[in-house]
């Protein structure tokens, strides 16, 4: 009793040694500790008067380190005291309450992308939460609460942990394509599988970390082992995870810019080989039909428009059976010639063909078909717009 007495009488004189204040501390602590482990055959009232007194002692330490805004010193002049608290559920809360402090220095220590510091305070959690569940495991309350922490230092050591991997691929990478001649693809395989454990890592946890991962993964895929369809996959997810991050914004980072600049060039790339596959198979289909072809362009040159029409529906009838030509229209009138090129037009133009149904070579036939009444109806068109212009004319 006497230390404590000292302990707070040195905590009201100005600048006194704080290390003598925690002495006397630490020596009350020691005489409560003693007194219970040599009293605990006493009465009960005994006991209890004995527990408040070392919790008020205990309160008078707390305090005291509360007064320092350094953490870092009042868990180091904390933890020692520990072992000399003998109240369980009091020293459950305190080691919880270390637990936590390092916890959220782990925390700042990702924030800084500094994953070795994060990884050794994370560490450092497990002694107190352990104690704390082992000794509060009564306290439902606090139980929970060791849980809940428990699984955050678990994400939190994932997300570390996927960094350190993310990073260790960096390095392997970086080693082995620059001044190498020869590529060690055994190499090139382990950088794949740090990348890929980064990924694996951080899903579901952090989505910037993991489209980071799968951004690397891309680059290596795309870059080094030129394996097109396996970048497509990483890095189209990476596009993904960028968007669900919304109103984060990580479009100006370098390893975004390369995932989506390498999507653009990749679709632009299978654009241009769809459509010179189409046109190599349109090519194919035109010289199968050339000679629907051939007559059609000469009929067309020779025939009156008239002509044209008819044939165009008696041998190229269109697969809509209500598309018919009108064979009662007065065809020498022009006005009525050029509506029915602008129906033939409708009833032949290749976006009202289903090619699953009626074939490519029907569709390549109506675009060249859709080609000739489209000039042959421009005529038309021109001719009554310039005899309007005459018409008005003063």
């Amino acid at each position: 009793m006497a230390s404590w007495r000292l302990a707070k009488a040195k905590m009201e004189l100005l600048n006194v040694d704080e290390k003598i204040v925690l002495y006397h501390f630490k020596e009350a602590l020691k005489y409560f500790k003693d007194a219970e482990k040599s009293g605990r055959d006493r009465e009960s009232q005994w006991l209890a008067a004995l527990t408040v007194s070392a919790l008020e002692c205990w309160s008078d330490v707390k305090r005291r380190l509360d007064d320092h805004e350094n953490d870092e010193y009042k868990v180091w002049e904390l933890q020692p005291l520990l072992g000399l608290l003998f109240h369980g559920a009091t020293l459950a809360k305190e080691q919880l309450g270390i637990a936590q402090i390092y916890f959220t220095w782990a925390l700042t220590a990702l924030i800084k992308r500094d994953f070795r510091k994060a990884l050794g305070l994370l560490g450092e959690c497990s002694l107190p939460l352990n104690e704390a569940m082992r000794l509060g495991r009564a306290d439902r309350d606090l139980t929970r609460e060791c849980q809940v922490l428990e699984a955050e230092i678990f994400d939190q050591k994932c997300v570390a942990e996927s960094i350190q991997a993310r990073v260790n691929g960096d390095a392997i990478l970086k080693m082995i394509t620059t001044g190498t001649e020869n590529l060690d693809i055994n190499m090139v395989w382990e950088v794949v599988d740090w990348y890929r454990n980064a990924a694996l890592l951080t899903r579901e946890r952090d989505l910037e970390l993991e489209a980071m991962a799968l951004s690397a993964l891309g680059l290596v895929y795309a870059k080094v082992l030129h394996l097109k369809s396996y970048a497509k996959t990483c890095l189209m997810k990476t596009i993904e995870l960028v968007n669900s991050m919304a109103p984060r914004n990580c479009l100006n980072e370098e390893w975004y810019l390369f995932a989506y600049i390498t999507m653009q060039q990749y679709q632009q790339e299978q654009v241009q080989a769809d459509e010179l596959k189409k046109q190599q198979e349109r090519d194919s289909i035109m010289k199968e039909i050339k000679d629907d072809l051939d007559k059609l362009t000469e009929k067309f040159a020779m025939s009156s428009q008239s002509d044209f029409l008819k044939y165009i529906y008696a041998t190229h009838p269109p697969k809509n059976p209500n598309h018919k030509l009108d064979e009662n229209a007065a065809f020498e009138d022009k006005e009525v010639l050029k509506k029915l090129y602008l129906k033939a037009v409708v009833h032949y133009h290749p976006d009202k063909v289903d090619e699953e149904k009626d074939g490519a070579k029907w569709k390549v036939l109506c675009e060249e078909i859709t080609k000739l009444l489209s000039q042959q109806y421009q005529k038309y068109k021109d001719f009554f717009v310039n005899l309007n212009n005459f018409r008005t004319e003063p």
